[in-house]
């Protein structure tokens, strides 16, 4: 006696020609969205990558003013180090003191800018100085120039080394004048980190 060991099959559903096309036209139409989409996590994690290229210049000339700063004061011993309770470095609220262990002083910056954030306007034109250079930092920027230079021929950034005032003391361009009203320097002369995308004009 042979037995129909086979289960029944539901009965196949088909789908109309409209469902298909309005299905394959939908499909097409996402394709570009979903381009669009991963292009502007690309574009993101470039800027970041350069601004994390930036935050590495800096250090490095950071702390070779530090260093000149040194060699010329030999008791300075805090001087050019970045106080963490910024409003830009959020759930980091410790400063320096006088006293403290060099262990303590890592202040590693990660990249913060978004292409989400608001781009901003070119940055505004440096302003007349009304406050005298100061020496010591015109001296060490002196002392510097060779370096900056040097960095420029690979790197193409633009460079510039302000004084407590916010006056050029240091750079190709712009010596001199005061950059204390941009507010990204408003925010490094208080001892922050402060970055932020602006628009460039093209000569």
């Amino acid at each position: 006696m042979l037995i129909n060991a086979c289960l029944p099959l539901p009965g196949r559903t088909r789908l109309s020609l409209r469902t298909i096309l309005l299905v394959v036209m939908l499909a097409i139409l996402a394709l570009p969205l979903l381009g669009l989409y991963f292009f502007r996590i690309y574009e993101n994690e470039l800027v970041r990558q350069t601004e994390l290229e930036l935050i590495s210049q800096s250090a490095v000339l950071s702390a070779t003013y530090r260093q000149y700063a040194r060699r010329i004061h030999p008791d300075i011993n805090n001087f050019g180090y970045i106080i963490h309770d910024s409003g830009l470095l959020p759930n980091s609220r410790r400063s320096y003191v006088d006293r403290q262990e060099i262990e303590s002083r890592y202040t590693p910056i990660t990249p913060t800018l978004d292409l989400v954030n608001q781009i901003h306007s070119p940055r505004s034109d440096p302003r007349p100085a009304t406050t005298d250079i100061d020496p010591f930092s015109k001296r060490i920027a002196f002392e510097m120039a060779s370096v900056m230079y040097d960095t420029q021929t690979v790197t193409l950034a633009g460079i510039r080394i302000l004084d407590m005032n916010g006056v050029v003391v240091g750079g190709k361009e712009e010596s001199g004048l005061s950059l204390a009203h941009v507010p990204e320097v408003k925010q490094a002369l208080s001892g922050h980190y402060a970055s932020m995308i602006r628009q460039r004009l093209s000569d």
